[in-house]
């Protein structure tokens, strides 16, 4: 079950922040500096515009989303990640200013092959791909009623 907003925000923080353009906020310096963390990738991770070898997520995310890819790497399961589209990405939900923030501003939620993907597609990811981030603590939006109530999430 997903966390509620309170529940995201005793176990991963409260942070002021400052609204920018397009959905996007800019989060306290301080909380940032104490809670989000850059950490190399157990393989290359490919994205919309390349390749990347860093994740930035919340510290305490971080040690699940690195087993997980570990896990994919280690059972030769990589190719499922087509693309890595964010995990810390600061921005409101849809990146609409009228809704709360997204789960992406806490760095606790991922984003993969969003471009197949997309949101409110009843397309499915590969369920060796879903059950390995599950594993590992990950839940994923793509079941009807699931993640986000009634809406399809499966990136």
């Amino acid at each position: 079950m997903a966390l509620s907003l309170a529940q995201v925000q005793y176990i991963f923080g409260r942070f002021s922040f400052r609204a920018l353009s397009s959905g996007l906020i800019a989060p306290q310096p301080a909380w940032l500096a104490r809670n989000i963390v850059l950490a190399r990738a157990p393989f290359p991770l490919p994205t919309p515009t390349g390749r990347t070898e860093t994740i930035r997520c919340h510290r305490l995310v971080l040690q699940h989303m690195l087993s997980a890819l570990g896990e994919l790497n280690h059972r030769g399961l990589c190719r499922l990640i087509r693309s890595f589209d964010g995990c810390y990405v600061p921005r409101h939900v849809r990146w609409d200013t009228n809704r709360p923030l997204s789960r992406h501003a806490w760095g606790i939620a991922l984003d993969l092959n969003a471009a197949q993907f997309p949101f409110g597609s009843p397309r499915k990811q590969d369920s060796r791909l879903v059950e390995v981030f599950a594993k590992h603590g990950f839940l994923c939006g793509q079941e009807d009623g699931g993640l986000w109530r009634n809406t399809l999430d499966p990136m």
